[in-house]
């Protein structure tokens, strides 16, 4: 478990000043996404939480740890490449130069 400063969050995450001026924004649409797809597709589990001491958000507490057990990942089938799913981190994993082949999602579980 460890405490980062919000001004640490916001350096590490290259944020710039006028990007997500909102904690809640940060959280919901940069932290949390993040989180669920390393939790989703890594032996690692993370949460967070924002330590708030007054009513500002000061710092979020992060807890890391290895999961009780590994996800399950299966490639994109065949028939389906990057571009059509079409989804922003697809998109991002183009831009930096991440082959179809090494792209994966996490295979869903049958509830049938």
């Amino acid at each position: 478990m460890g405490e980062v400063p919000l001004s640490e969050v916001r350096e590490l995450l290259s944020i710039k000043k006028d990007q997500y001026k909102l904690v809640g924004h940060l959280k919901s649409r940069l932290l949390d996404p993040s989180i669920a797809l390393i939790n989703r597709t890594t032996d690692i589990e993370v949460t967070h939480s924002p330590y708030e001491p007054s009513r500002k958000v000061a710092s979020f507490i992060f807890d890391i740890h290895k999961a009780a057990a590994p996800p399950r990942l299966s490639p994109i089938p065949p028939s389906t490449s990057i571009s059509e799913a079409s989804t922003p981190l697809g998109k991002k994993y183009q831009s930096i130069g991440i082959k179809e082949m090494e792209f994966t999602y996490p295979r869903k579980h049958d509830t049938s």
